[in-house]
């Protein structure tokens, strides 16, 4: 049936709302005549009640009134008129012309005032087929009042009282006629926004109490002699006292002046504008504190002000959702939004008041972050106060947002003057460590930067190379050690990176941090990937004095390394390679350890011969050398035969292959003498 009534909403040739109808009056009984959609039984049942006369006899002056009530099954609300029919045989036979509204119609009506032009009182017994079509509701309605008579301003304030005080009874109107507060319901009707007006219940001429889903209507005007009974009836009925109108009182709160004018406007004022954004249910409960929020807003007053209302007016977070959401929610995302969304940030962040609004609901960290993106300025100023500020949770979630949102752009045009907070933005936004621009901007506060750093638990690998190239290039090297304690492996990989990529220049800090991680060194090394000439030679540097854990890696890369130094005459360095290859040569290093002996011996022994043997390289060999008297340790030459005999012995390797290695004939003659001098047994030490 909703199907049935929606499709037949509108009609792309017809200019105007398509509305339905319905009339009922007496043929055999009080029933249905004709309808312009089929109705529902159910429905059948209760527009046949609610069509019927409004008590037992007609009263003087009440002889035709409207009256109004949803249809919800259809979808549709029913306004009806009725007409007492003295013409019929019958007494107490009244005519009923009901107009129904789909729901999605009743939302574009302006005024209802123009939906009196459709009523049509049958002339006689017969009806035709007058009722069997649909109407149609001109768009711009031929009714046209820019004013009210002033006597309706005094109707009005009074109702609005009644209508939607606190105790949300039923108001009962004492009425000299059914026209008398006709045209001030229907303006009251039309302020209602949709969902109000699809549940509000009414009747311009009860002639006794009249009931709607076992309550009576909202609202009834009542012939003056029938006032106190129609009162006693419902009080007696489960619904509690009804309210009758007090036209005297002249003590109307504000926002009942404010509500009552607004509702006199014909199309609606800005009340019902703000009350159609913000009402999202189907009671006139909140009616009374959105005006109130509406009025504090148009007042001007604080934001802080309007929070405190808010909570007072709607407690909890989910009390008034739409009004919060539409006054301080990601609908301030408008092109005129009701508060600034600074100030608004800076008032929810430090309200007493927080636990009435909800952060999610609220889009609020939402809304930092797009402030700083669309108005810098702005959210480098909010930030600032947020920081100087005493914050309510909801406020710390907001000032972890904009910090979250913040570029190192942003951030260091933010502590330009204030370096304090930059510790509190990197435990918030640790990316922004990845800033060499913010490490430099910290001055003296670079440790506490990275203390700030060190206080989280997980950082992802990704931001941990980030933050090592941003500690080198701002030359903050000095904590190098600590990130590698730190976050370990990561960050040792990346500072070989970043250190071969930057001219193979490793720092001193960096020398020595990378000293306790020779296993990974080896890793980086090993990996496959070609490095240069210059970062493996300064590698060896650090790796040589630790050959022992790396004597079992492969010494391959280390003789490419000293075939390019020589092929690039960097004589100095090739000489301490050359020492390093003889100590993984007498340290037995694979994969090929005798092709470690001839790339290696002879230089290292002519070096030390000559007396070019740096203090460095001989470092590297002294623990793989045999010691010997006291008057003969000086000589080098000597303990590296030595030594290399006893690798032979000791490794297993061919004894023909010494003079395969050794091309130097005199140098050969001098090993074969040192061998007759040596106790193998005795000169025997492990590495």
């Amino acid at each position: 049936m909703v199907n049935a009534l929606t499709s037949l909403q509108f009609d792309a040739g017809t200019e105007g709302l398509v509305l339905h109808q319905a009339l009922h009056g007496y043929s055999e009984g009080h029933r249905l005549l004709e309808s312009s959609i089929p109705i529902p039984d159910d429905l059948k049942r209760l527009m046949q009640r609610m069509s019927d006369l409004s008590g037992t006899s007609v009263v003087n002056g009440f002889q035709e009134y409207l009256t109004g009530y949803p249809l919800s099954s259809l979808g549709a609300y029913a306004l009806a008129k009725s007409w007492y029919a003295p013409e019929m045989s019958r007494p107490g036979c009244v005519w009923t012309h009901t107009v129904i509204i789909p729901a999605s119609v009743i939302a574009q009506i302006a005024s209802f005032d123009s939906i009196q032009l459709l009523f049509r009182r049958p002339h006689g017994r017969s009806v035709g087929d007058t009722y069997a079509k649909p109407l149609i509701l001109e768009s711009e309605p031929s009714i046209r009042k820019d004013e009210r008579e002033s006597d309706l301003r005094v109707k009005m304030l009074p109702f609005m009282k009644g209508h939607y005080g606190k105790e949300l009874r039923p108001l009962v109107i004492s009425a000299a006629n059914s026209d008398e507060y006709k045209e001030m319901i229907l303006a009251a009707w039309s302020q209602k926004w949709p969902a109000l007006r699809m549940s509000f219940t009414f009747c311009t001429g009860s002639l006794s109490v009249r009931m709607f889903e076992n309550r009576p209507l909202d609202v009834q005007c009542v012939p003056t002699v029938a006032t106190r009974q129609v009162c006693r009836e419902i009080s007696e009925g489960v619904s509690g006292d009804a309210i009758l109108m007090d036209l005297i009182s002249d003590d109307w709160p504000r926002w009942v002046i404010l509500a009552g004018d607004d509702a006199l406007q014909f199309a609606g004022g800005p009340i019902r504008s703000f009350l159609w954004s913000v009402a999202d249910t189907d009671t006139r409960a909140d009616f009374a504190s959105f005006v109130k929020i509406y009025d504090g807003l148009n007042e001007s007053l604080s934001v802080s002000k309007i929070l405190e209302l808010t909570a007072e007016l709607f407690p909890g977070p989910t009390d008034g959702r739409r009004l919060k959401k539409v006054v301080f929610g990601d609908y301030q995302t408008s092109s005129s939004p009701l508060i600034e969304t600074e100030e608004l940030l800076v008032a929810i962040a430090t309200t007493d008041h927080y636990e009435s609004f909800d952060l999610e609901e609220l889009s609020l960290r939402e809304q930092a972050s797009r402030l700083l993106t669309d108005q810098p300025t702005g959210g480098r100023r909010l930030l600032g106060k947020l920081f100087r500020a005493s914050l309510n949770p909801i406020g710390e979630e907001i000032l972890k947002a904009l910090i979250l949102a913040m570029r190192p752009n942003d951030a260091s045009s933010f502590v330009t003057d204030q370096q304090q907070f930059l510790p509190a933005l990197f435990r918030a936004n640790a990316a922004l460590a990845t800033s060499a621009q913010l490490w430099v901007a910290a001055g003296g506060r670079k440790r506490e930067l990275f203390e700030s750093l060190a206080a989280q638990p997980s950082l992802g690998p990704d931001l941990v190379r980030g933050i090592i190239d941003a500690l080198l290039e701002s030359n903050s090297d000095t904590f190098i050690d600590r990130a590698f304690s730190q976050w370990g492996k990561v960050a040792v990989l990346e500072v070989l990176d970043w250190s071969e990529a930057h001219g193979a220049s490793i720092t001193e800090p960096c020398r020595a941090a990378l000293m306790s991680h020779v296993r990974e060194i080896m890793t980086w090394v090993g990996t496959g990937q070609e490095r240069s000439t210059a970062i493996l030679a300064a590698l060896a540097h650090i790796v040589a004095p630790s050959f022992s854990q790396i004597a079992y890696n492969d010494s391959t890369v280390w003789v490419r390394t000293l075939h390019a130094l020589h092929e690039n005459h960097q004589e100095d360095e090739a000489n301490y390679i050359s020492a390093f290859v003889l100590a993984l040569a007498l340290s037995n290093a694979p994969p090929a350890p005798l092709d470690l002996v001839s790339e290696s011996f002879e230089r290292v022994h002519w070096l030390a011969e000559k007396e070019l043997l740096g203090d460095d390289a001989w470092f590297i060999l002294q623990p793989l050398v045999p010691e010997l008297s006291w008057r003969k340790n000086w000589d080098k030459c000597e303990r590296m035969r030595r030594a290399l005999v006893s690798a032979f012995v000791r490794y297993a390797w061919p004894a023909w292959q010494l003079r395969s290695r050794i091309t130097n004939r005199d140098l050969l003659e001098h090993l074969l003498k040192s061998a007759r001098k040596i106790n193998v047994d005795y000169y025997f030490r492990s590495p």
